[in-house]
């Protein structure tokens, strides 16, 4: 029989990155045999964090058609693999969002918990069963629990993830600069790393009808990024929009220095929508929000707003 495959959705962030080759390292010291496996390729975060790691990269794949068991971390969207697994053969689910489809898949055992990454959870299995944990994997880890709660200033941030980024942090050795290092990398948008970025982090969700594209940055420097290569991004925004055959699209920056979203939304319907659920004040399809509001949280005012409009009319 095959190894298990633990897979997150394509070209996931460093949560489902890290999270994909600690899991499956997991399997193998419990007497699982497990591989990692990623579809499409990897966030500059993700790269820079494996590089610095150390950790095997996970297998390229295309598809996970070849796998009879499959576990999915950080991800229980099926509408995020396009079509590219087959929901049946998904035995485990490890995610902390609250928008899911963890109903599609039948045959899956599910844990979904409200913690700031799925990281988190991942170290949490370590940590319970008193596995011993790689240097490699508990760097991975490391860095994604950090990325993911915006170094716990996000409005996700739980102790759990405080906890298991403490224990993290005495395993691997590392950091407060280990963590500077890796926002650095991942602010350095130059040349066609911007485009790359914004190819790379955008989630599509369907409400009501309606499907809206979401783009994510998380730098340093939100505001001059804006006001300097504005053009750019609305015209990768209007691009993305267009290959997802989508009704909205826009990208929310958060400024990992100064606290706050940045949104640049490239048409007027948008901006109406997050105005007025956002008490947001467009400017040129810019507006300012001080303090984090993560994807995760903005999905799910989309879901209630946009479910409820379509139930109006």
């Amino acid at each position: 029989m095959k190894p298990i495959l633990v897979t997150s959705y394509i070209t996931p962030d460093l949560d489902g990155t890290a999270s994909a080759i600690a899991y499956a390292e997991f399997l193998n010291k419990n007497g699982t045999e497990a591989v990692a496996g990623i579809m499409g390729g990897f966030h500059s975060e993700a790269a820079f964090v494996l590089e610095r790691s150390g950790a095997p990269r996970p297998l390229p794949l295309t598809d996970a058609h070849g796998y009879e068991r499959i576990v999915l971390v950080d991800t229980s969207n099926l509408s995020m693999f396009e079509g590219c697994i087959v929901p049946e053969r998904v035995i485990e689910i490890i995610d902390h969002h609250d928008v899911h489809q963890a109903e599609l898949f039948l045959n899956a055992k599910v844990q979904i918990e409200k913690v700031g990454a799925a990281a988190t959870l991942i170290a949490e299995r370590f940590m319970n069963s008193s596995t011993p944990i790689s240097t490699a994997a508990a760097t991975l880890l490391f860095g994604a629990i950090a990325s993911n709660t915006l170094n716990f200033k996000g409005s996700r941030t739980t102790k759990r993830d405080t906890d298991a980024f403490a224990w993290l942090g005495a395993q691997s050795g590392l950091g407060e600069e280990f963590i500077h290092d890796m926002f650095a990398a991942k602010s350095d948008l130059r040349g066609e790393r911007l485009s790359e970025g914004l190819w790379s982090d955008y989630s599509w969700y369907t409400f009501g009808g309606k499907t809206v594209v979401i783009a994510q940055l998380e730098i340093i420097g939100a505001k001059r990024l804006a006001r300097e290569r504005e053009r750019e991004i609305f015209e990768e925004l209007r691009k993305i929009q267009k290959a997802k055959k989508a009704d909205f699209a826009f990208l929310n920056i958060l400024d990992l220095e100064e606290e706050g979203n940045m949104f640049m939304a490239p048409e007027q319907p948008v901006e109406r929508l997050l105005s007025r659920l956002f008490w947001l004040t467009f400017a040129n399809g810019t507006a300012w929000r001080k303090g984090f509001l993560l994807r995760k949280d903005i999905v799910v005012t989309l879901r209630e707003a946009m479910g409820k409009e379509a139930r109006k009319s």
